[in-house]
């Protein structure tokens, strides 16, 4: 993934974190507080979106809708499937795992979960970062390099209590 680096030096920083030669892609999703809470016991184990993004490596930093209104954390994802990998079973059901990939969806292991110690509202995100609106579908957070910078240079995540190395642990 490259950065847009037209306005100089200050996207140089973005760069030299995430590394010229790592390919990470950021980009902001948006979950219901619903879906964040199977995310964080580990029950949902796969994301499912209706886009493919290929990469070295994928973080999805994920904006809560109503009525928590926030950005409160980042998972990091394997590239999209549309089969279960060998040995592998989706914590709400193999059939559900099918029956939405069957609607033209593709599935993103989870591989970690974090939450954010310090969320960032709508109204920041607005006001601040310039977003328009919370993501719909999805938004690449190159195109938002003030955020993203904000964000690769938070220190503290709060581990939730899963890590997802082979399926959650129950």
């Amino acid at each position: 993934m490259t950065i847009n680096t037209k306005s100089g030096g200050h996207f140089k920083k973005i760069i030299e974190q995430i590394g010229d030669d790592s390919m990470t892609t950021h980009i902001l999703i948006s979950v219901y507080p619903r879906i964040m809470r199977l995310l964080e016991s580990g029950i949902k184990n796969f994301e499912f979106r209706p886009f493919v993004i290929n990469d070295d490596e994928i973080v999805m930093w994920i904006y809560e809708t109503k009525p928590k209104m926030m950005l409160t954390a980042k998972m990091t994802v394997q590239n999209p499937v549309s089969d279960l990998p060998f040995g592998a079973h989706y914590g709400l059901g193999d059939h559900e795992f099918f029956q939405i990939i069957n609607t033209g969806r593709v599935a993103y292991k989870v591989i970690e979960l974090k939450k954010i110690d310090s969320p960032i509202s709508i109204k920041e995100l607005k006001t601040i970062y310039n977003l328009g609106n919370a993501p719909q579908n999805f938004v690449y957070l190159s195109n938002y390099p003030r955020l993203l910078e904000c964000l690769l240079n938070r220190k503290s995540y709060r581990q939730t209590s899963l890590y997802f190395k082979d399926g959650p642990v129950l």
